[in-house]
């Protein structure tokens, strides 16, 4: 990935001093997410960030052996499916996507007690 590129994630990481980190999952199968799940693990590591961090998942079907927590995005969800849509010039990747997305919120919902959730691995 360019330097600039990385200096700029550094710069706004260091300007809004997030409380929380989120970003793709290191195993998602798609190489542009883990790109990104590495390039900004080791912007943060360089920093010394030592706040939460946590992945989520794109593509990835297999469960991770890191400690989970849920999120209740019901109010959001619907937002959620029409942003995917908004992905005109990636139909045929966001179509199939929209399906298991349901499913999942679904069943993450279920476990935290909510309508729709996601969920989330804990890095740091």
């Amino acid at each position: 990935m360019d330097s600039k590129v990385k200096t700029k994630i550094k710069n706004l990481i260091e300007k809004y001093n997030p409380k929380k980190i989120f970003m793709p999952s290191e195993h998602d199968p798609h190489m542009d997410h883990r790109a990104v799940y590495s390039v900004i693990l080791d912007i943060l590591k360089k920093i010394k960030y030592n706040k939460d961090i946590y992945s989520y998942e794109v593509w990835n079907l297999i469960k991770e052996d890191k400690p989970i927590t849920y999120v209740d995005i019901t109010y959001y969800f619907k937002i959620k499916i029409n942003m995917m849509k908004d992905f005109k010039n990636q139909w045929h990747f966001m179509y199939p996507l929209i399906l298991p997305v349901y499913f999942r919120a679904k069943q993450f919902g279920e476990k935290a007690g909510c309508k729709y959730a996601e969920r989330f691995y804990k890095i740091q």
